[in-house]
């Protein structure tokens, strides 16, 4: 790794110490399902596969496990966590450094916690166990909401080291828009269209622009604009992308309580469901005319400024949004410092405003 790589990565090196031996502990699932570097079934699984890669890349000893179901045997010596899990599952191993990775989604745990009247809750003594805290989140959303504050994930040292991933030739599940999300559809009637499965690469079919969107059971509900004001552009080669990470059930069940009454067919909107392999959701943010993600969520967008991705639009509260075309402004509408306030989180819980979404497609639209 070149010099000025290695240098980078100073942050996520400072917080695992000298340790030789670094576990890297994914979100629990059932030890049924594939596990390690090449596929990712969360967001932050994108970050922990390319921290996996520069670690090694530096030297050290790297494994994918769950750090508590190791022998007592391997406890021993020079060992350090770098947790990816949620914040509210996350777990420090007593005898070991742990760093844990925070995404936009943890930092809204925590201050609906602070919301709620809770500030010492559970989410936020896990996170004083921790070591260390990383995130890619800008500061001005995390400043005095975090204990002791948090260090810059180093993600441009991290994508010099993106070669080393394994390429995974698995296809992910997808079925195209069709939402049904009214209170009326009595009969459930397109709500379960039966998936197909396909090449990443394919679903994007390379020589037509494609926007890609990217969100978890909990920020769907914040791409509903993006969706809607894509549905109403006029733009027949285009396609948009989103990458659910979770399952058709859990699409279902984010579509019921996160959608007011949205109702249309969009075949150019197709769902893609994890996991998804790391190396080609890389390469396709690096050929994406733009990406789409919520202010909340999971650090893809931070990865597809540092890839140079061309367009990238940031989803906000209240239907603002910030928006980006080869590095320049195009909207800048979030207050990054209150996205995390009271007011704000009432905001999200409520129906979007949507008087502002003429302006998002065309924005999306000036990425195509």
């Amino acid at each position: 790794m070149m010099a000025a790589s290695a240098a980078g990565l100073a942050a996520l090196s400072e917080g695992l110490g000298a340790a030789r031996r670094v576990v890297l502990a994914g979100r629990p699932r059932p030890s049924a399902l594939p596990h390690g570097p090449g596929l990712a079934w969360h967001p932050k699984d994108c970050l922990l596969a390319l921290a996996g890669a520069a670690l090694e890349a530096e030297g050290r000893e790297v494994a994918f496990a769950n750090p508590h179901f190791l022998p007592p045997a391997d406890w021993e010596g020079d060992l350090a966590v770098l947790h990816a899990a949620p914040l509210d599952l996350a777990c420090p191993l007593p005898v070991a450094r742990n760093a844990l990775l925070l995404d936009g989604e943890d930092l809204l745990g925590l201050a609906e916690e602070r919301r709620a009247g809770e500030p010492r809750g559970l989410r936020r003594r896990r996170a004083e166990l921790m070591d260390r805290l990383l995130t890619v989140a800008p500061e001005a959303v995390w400043a005095g909401l975090l204990p002791g504050g948090a260090s810059p994930l180093p993600l441009a040292p991290l994508l010099a080291a993106a070669g080393r991933l394994p390429a995974v030739a698995a296809p992910v599940g997808w079925m195209a828009c069709d939402l049904e999300t009214g209170p009326y559809n009595f009969l459930g009637l397109r709500r379960d269209p039966e998936p197909g499965t396909s090449r990443i690469e394919v679903l994007a079919e390379a020589g037509r622009p494609a926007l890609l969107a990217f969100a978890t059971p909990g920020t769907l509900g914040d791409l509903a604009p993006a969706l809607r004001a894509f549905a109403a552009l006029e733009a027949a080669e285009a396609r948009l992308l989103v990458f659910f990470f979770g399952a058709p059930e859990a699409l279902a069940e984010s579509l019921a309580g996160g959608f007011s009454g949205d109702n249309f067919r969009c075949p150019a909107i197709r769902f893609l469901f994890a996991p998804f392999p790391v190396a080609a959701l890389l390469a396709a943010l690096r050929a994406a005319a733009g990406c789409v993600e919520s202010c909340h969520g999971g650090g893809i967008g931070a990865l597809a400024e540092a890839l140079g991705t061309r367009g990238r639009v940031v989803l906000g509260p209240g239907g603002v949004f910030d928006a980006w075309r080869e590095g320049r402004a195009l909207a800048r509408g979030i207050a990054w410092e209150a996205v995390l306030t009271p007011a704000a989180l009432a905001q999200r819980r409520r129906k979007a405003h949507r008087a502002g979404e003429r302006a998002l497609a065309d924005a999306l639209a000036a990425l195509l």
